[in-house]
C-alpha cells in the first residue's frame, strides 16, 4: 500500500507542481524508471479492464456467431467444383472464369469470395474484383502489409496430386468444427491475456519506446535549458523529462478510450510543461542542481 500511495503521490506531483522537480534531481534514476514503468502498467490495465468490458458484452452473442459461421462454412464449397493440382499445376471441371460469391450474410456486393481462371495470370488479380484469384500455377491474396497489392502462393510448392471436391471439403469441415465447442477455454485464454498479461508485457514494450523517444526530446529540452542558463546535465534533464511525460501519457490514454483526435499533445504538453519547470528552477536561482544518485 505505501508503494501505491509513493506512485499516486509521485503522478499528482509530477502533473501539478513544478517545485517538485527539484526533489527529482536529488532521487536515484531508478525511482523515477519505476515511476514511468508503474504509470504506463497502469495505463496498459486500463485499457486492458476497458476492452474486456467491451469483450464481456459480446460474449452472450458469440454461440449464434458460432452456429451461423458452421453454417456458412458448410454450404460455402460449390457441390459440383472439383479441382485437382498435379506437378504445381491446377485444373477444374467448371467453365471458367468460375466465380463462387461471399455468403449473403456478408452483404458484400460488387466483389467475389473466389474466382478461378485458369488461363488468366496473377498480374490481372486487380482487375477481377475478387478476394482469391486462382490461376493455373499460382494462388493470388491480398496483401495484409500494403493496400491494393496482393501476394502469390506458386501451386509448385504442392507435392504429389492433390484433389478437392465437395465431399473432401466436408470431411475437412467434419474434423474442424468440433473443436469450435471449445471457445470457453478460449475466450477464457483471451480474457486473462487482457487483464494480466497485456499490462505487464504492453507496459515494459511502452516504456522501452518512451526512453527511446525521450532520447530525442532531451535534446529539445537541454537546448532550453542552456538558453535559460540553468546547469542541468543531459542526464539531469532526461530524468525530469521521464516524469515530464505525465501529462502527455495520460492523455494518450484519453485519447485512445474516448476516439478524440487532437494533434501535437505528446510533445507539445511536454515541452511547455518543462519550460514551466525550467522557470521554476530560474525563479529560485537555482544554478547548481544535486549530482545524480546511483540507481
Amino acid at each position: 500500500m505505501s508503494k501505491l500511495t509513493t506512485f499516486i503521490s509521485t503522478l499528482v506531483k509530477s502533473l501539478t507542481n513544478p517545485g517538485y522537480y527539484s526533489d527529482i534531481l536529488s532521487a536515484s534514476f531508478s525511482f523515477s524508471l519505476r515511476y514511468m514503468f508503474a504509470l504506463l502498467f497502469f495505463i496498459a490495465l486500463i485499457r486492458g479492464v476497458v476492452f474486456s468490458l467491451v469483450f464481456i458484452s459480446v460474449i452472450p452473442k458469440i454461440p449464434g456467431y458460432i452456429e451461423d459461421g458452421k453454417r456458412i462454412a458448410r454450404d460455402l464449397y460449390p457441390p459440383g467444383l472439383t479441382v485437382t493440382i498435379k506437378d504445381g499445376s491446377l485444373r477444374s471441371n467448371v467453365d471458367e472464369p468460375y466465380s463462387i460469391p461471399f455468403p449473403a450474410q456478408f452483404n458484400i456486393k460488387g466483389m467475389s469470395l473466389l474466382v478461378i481462371d485458369t488461363k488468366a495470370s496473377v498480374d490481372s488479380f486487380k482487375t477481377y474484383h475478387t478476394a482469391f484469384l486462382i490461376t493455373r500455377n499460382a494462388l493470388a491474396y491480398p496483401d495484409s502489409d500494403t493496400r491494393g497489392s496482393y501476394r502469390v502462393y506458386p501451386f509448385s510448392n504442392l507435392k504429389g496430386f492433390i484433389i478437392i471436391n465437395r465431399g473432401v471439403y466436408d470431411r475437412a469441415m467434419n474434423a474442424i468444427l468440433p473443436y469450435l465447442r471449445y471457445y470457453p477455454l478460449a475466450l477464457a485464454g483471451i480474457f486473462a491475456f487482457l487483464i494480466f498479461v497485456i499490462p505487464v508485457f504492453g507496459s515494459l514494450l511502452s516504456l522501452l519506446v518512451t526512453l527511446i523517444y525521450l532520447v530525442i526530446l532531451t535534446l529539445c529540452t537541454r537546448l532550453v535549458a542552456k538558453v535559460m542558463k540553468l546547469n542541468l546535465s543531459y542526464s539531469q534533464v532526461y530524468r525530469l523529462g521521464m516524469h515530464g511525460l505525465t501529462f502527455s501519457l495520460i492523455f494518450g490514454l484519453f485519447k485512445s478510450l474516448t476516439g478524440v483526435s487532437i494533434p501535437y499533445t505528446y510533445t507539445a504538453p511536454f515541452l511547455l510543461w518543462m519550460f514551466i519547470v525550467f522557470n521554476q528552477f530560474k525563479n529560485k536561482d537555482e544554478t547548481k542542481f544535486p549530482s545524480a544518485k546511483s540507481a
